[in-house]
């Protein structure tokens, strides 16, 4: 019964999420909320903040999957998605208000040749913000506090555990997540492979709070992923990277696999190699060459993007190699931990 349930849920997140994304790229637009779609010859103006419908769609059909647990099955271990949702919730907020910072302050300006993003918040607040949001979860005190370390061995960090690993797991993952942005389908792309693979191993692991969580959302994201695919409708935002980056966490923390989790974000850990390389002022999109192939605005590589853009690969192509690169760590990541 929780397997057809869960399916269930997982449709009515995809069609809507689809057509929540749907409606709000046209209202995005007849508000002013869009960005400049740089990679493109003709800049288009494209809707801007994703991940508030994509927010939407999740929140209804992970309330309509808790709902039907708890009223139907009478199975009240669900519960704990509550302080999930919350967490969730308050990323989406948080960041929202980023994005309209961001596009308010004309987000894509142009320098030297080169477009630049111009924040919204503050560097070092959008790096503080994910530890207040991370206080439901804190607070719900979930997770097995018990971790085996390399060469150390099995470590009991009691207390500790919900106070300090689990605000630094969210910090860490949202602000990573967010790092290997601004092309077509490149963030959606990535996180549907990663977060549908860590539902997956926690569904194997028998944890099957940890994988309803994920798979809910992994069919929203793929919803929301069929309009941000080349050429891109709808932008994901900070609000959606941000979101995205949080759910893995949370997938890690309540089904136990954080060691799955952390190997699969190799991706994420070079992508922060890189960028710390440019003190993190660099971006991972390109330019268009006379031919309209992406080029590195930069003289050194400063993103996992800038190794493609070669000045003969499409974007959509490039995107796809590095999807391919996330599947191929994921496939590996179950091989050695499965």
């Amino acid at each position: 019964m929780w397997f057809k349930i869960l399916i269930i849920s997982c449709i009515i997140g995809f069609f809507a999420t689809y057509f929540i994304v749907k409606k709000f790229i046209v209202f995005f637009k007849n508000i002013g909320l869009v960005g400049i779609d740089i990679a493109k010859k003709q800049k288009p103006k494209i809707a801007e903040m994703g991940g508030v419908p994509v927010a939407f769609g999740f929140i209804l059909s992970a309330l309509f999957f808790i709902g039907l647990q708890i009223f139907l099955q009478q199975n009240f271990k669900f519960i704990i998605l509550f302080p999930c949702l919350l967490t969730t919730l308050f990323i989406v907020f948080i960041y929202m208000l980023d994005d309209l910072t961001a596009i308010l302050k004309k987000k894509e300006i142009k320098a030297d040749g080169i477009f630049v993003k111009k924040h919204g918040f503050r560097q070092r607040h959008k790096f503080l913000f994910p530890l207040i949001a991370a206080i439901p979860i804190m607070a719900a005190n979930y997770g097995n506090s018990n971790m085996l370390l390399p060469i150390i061995g099995n470590i009991d960090f009691g207390i500790l555990y919900p106070l300090v690993l689990v605000p630094i797991g969210i910090f860490g993952a949202s602000n990573a997540v967010n790092m290997l942005a601004g092309i077509n389908g490149l963030e959606a792309g990535t996180g549907v492979v990663a977060i549908f693979s860590l539902s997956l191993f926690a569904y194997l692991n028998s944890n099957f709070i940890a994988a309803s969580f994920g798979f809910i959302f992994c069919s929203c994201l793929f919803a929301f992923l069929l309009f941000n695919w080349h050429p891109a409708k709808i932008f994901p935002g900070d609000s959606l990277t941000y979101m995205m980056g949080t759910i893995i966490a949370i997938i890690a923390i309540i089904g136990n696999i954080e060691k799955f989790a952390v190997f699969i974000f190799i991706l994420w850990f070079i992508e922060f190699g890189l960028k710390f390389r440019s003190k993190f002022s660099a971006e991972s999109f390109g330019k268009l060459n006379s031919k309209y192939y992406l080029t590195n605005p930069y003289k050194k590589i400063y993103s996992l993007t800038h190794i493609f853009m070669d000045g003969k690969t499409r974007e959509e192509i490039i995107v796809l190699k590095i999807i391919l690169i996330e599947i191929f760590i994921c496939v590996i990541g179950f091989v050695l931990f499965l």
